[in-house]
């Protein structure tokens, strides 16, 4: 059986070495440990991080669409800001 540590897991699922950590404590995901006290994870403790991750991650499409839909309520606010304190902005 083969083991790596958590910064190759962390590459593996593009996110922080700290993440993974967490996730192990928050989940009680049951890992092995190496003399030194650094995590070892199997296939399988991998497979079970990707799971936390799928549900814990928001899809990157649904980011960029949450993000477009507040644009338009940004720029009316700012028209709102100016219309009561009598500033125009000036558009790059």
């Amino acid at each position: 059986m083969t083991y790596v540590k958590t910064q190759a897991v962390a590459d593996m699922l593009q996110v922080a070495p700290k993440t993974i950590q967490n996730w192990v404590r928050k989940h009680g995901v049951q890992v092995n440990t190496n003399d030194r006290g650094h995590y070892l994870y199997d296939e399988q403790m991998i497979e079970m991080l990707k799971g936390i991750k799928e549900r814990q991650m928001p899809a990157q499409e649904t980011f960029i669409i949450n993000q477009e839909e507040k644009a338009p309520t940004l720029m009316a606010s700012t028209r709102e800001a100016e219309k009561e304190d009598g500033r125009h902005l000036v558009s790059a």
